[in-house]
């Protein structure tokens, strides 16, 4: 199974319970006790105590246990997972739904001790796996929208605690902008109705966010150098907000031969921009020409990109694929171990080929419909990056 990061605040509960009525009345002596892990810093320690002082109030004595990590539980240390009752978890960036390494006994997440024994579990890991095997994409949601509710109906493993409500303000003459899609997706189809307050061109877009620490999309760790590298790549495959995929990015076209083998055809006649060696420029430099400016060359054959020579075909995402699922090079390799093989069409430099293994611990191939998610990975240029091979093959 593979990581997975699921957005919201979630209140972990080993007591099961659906509600606490909170009553102006004088403490009690208790009747047993919990205790609940946090990570220290921030606002959980504070929660806890909050917690603590209704769960008083009631007969049930909290004990508040501050650690030094940042997740709720270290999940190589079963001492530490077996002693407490209570945790927060904070998860952000969603990109898939496939949550089985929370939400099943074998899950390498399992804060929940979810098991076999516990009413309802067998069937909640049913629907999980039907879930990311149906490549029916309305079939696989449906089958999500009824696990989520048997899942809060007859397990709750958790329940929400506070979720921070967020706004989003934008100038009214600023028009085309969608939040669900976010600035990027919706940077092509923004313009403004004259100008607001300040503005002083209805052709430029101003950004300002945090200082970005590193471009390298493989080991970027921070929201900002992901945006700033977001707004710079181009997605192989893009999804919408509901997660579906798209055909409007560098694939346009993608063909499943069988249950396991699809192929995907790129957009032709694109091509990667100069490879500005841009090092030492400050804002007088002179303006960035191919034909005076210094190019860098790449890792491969010294090979260099004026903005013309240098097309982007199948090889530069079967090498992006490579990349991500590469030990030394990315930090979340297991995130592509679901590929079981994949190559450029021997006959059309447009398309590639991907096999895909579910489970590659077990001999057949497995149907894994949760690859989509994983597809969304910026492009990297083969021709500068590849250091070692001028063939690209998944080994």
């Amino acid at each position: 199974m593979r990581r997975k990061i699921a957005i919201s605040v979630i209140f972990y509960l080993l007591l099961t319970f659906s509600a606490i009525n909170v009553a102006g009345e004088d403490t009690i002596e208790p009747f047993f006790n919990l205790v609940i892990r946090t990570a220290g810093g921030g606002f959980y320690s504070d929660y806890g105590l909050y917690i603590a002082q209704y769960l008083r109030e009631i007969g049930i004595e909290l004990e508040v246990k501050v650690d030094e990590w940042f997740w709720p539980y270290n999940p190589f240390n079963p001492y530490v997972l077996n002693d407490f009752d209570m945790t927060f978890s904070a998860f952000s960036d969603l990109k898939t739904q496939d949550m089985r390494d929370y939400y099943t006994e074998e899950g390498e997440l399992n804060l929940f001790q979810l098991n076999k024994n516990i009413p309802y579990q067998n069937e909640s890991d049913t629907m999980q796996n039907e879930a990311v095997t149906s490549y029916d994409l309305e079939e696989s949601q449906q089958t999500y929208y009824d696990w989520e509710i048997l899942l809060m109906d007859k397990i709750l493993p958790l329940l929400p605690l506070f979720s921070s409500r967020r706004y989003m303000t934008t100038w009214k003459n600023t028009l085309g902008y969608d939040s669900r899609w976010g600035l990027v997706d919706s940077l092509p189809y923004i313009e403004y109705d004259g100008l607001h307050e300040g503005q002083e061109s209805s052709f430029e877009f101003n950004i300002a966010d945090a200082n970005w620490r590193d471009l390298n999309m493989l080991t970027i760790g921070d929201t900002a150098s992901s945006f700033m590298y977001s707004l710079m790549a181009e997605p192989i495959v893009s999804l919408c907000p509901d997660f579906a995929p798209l055909k409007t990015s560098l694939v346009t076209d993608w063909e499943q031969i069988d249950d396991s083998h699809f192929t995907f055809t790129m957009r032709d006649n694109m091509f990667w921009n100069p490879s500005y060696n841009v090092t030492g420029r400050d804002a007088s430099s002179d303006a960035l020409d191919p034909a005076t400016t210094p190019l860098m060359a790449g890792l491969k054959d010294g090979s260099v990109s004026d903005g013309t020579n240098q097309k982007v075909t199948a090889k530069d995402a079967v090498f992006t694929y490579l990349a991500w699922g590469n030990t030394i090079v990315s930090e979340s390799p297991t995130y592509h171990n679901w590929i079981s093989n994949i190559y450029v069409d021997p006959v059309d430099e447009l398309t590639f080929h991907i096999h895909i293994d579910g489970d590659p611990l077990t001999l057949e191939l497995e149907n894994y419909v949760e690859f989509w998610a994983s597809l969304s990975k910026n492009i990297l240029p083969e021709f500068f990056l590849n250091s070692s091979d001028t063939t690209v093959s998944y080994t």
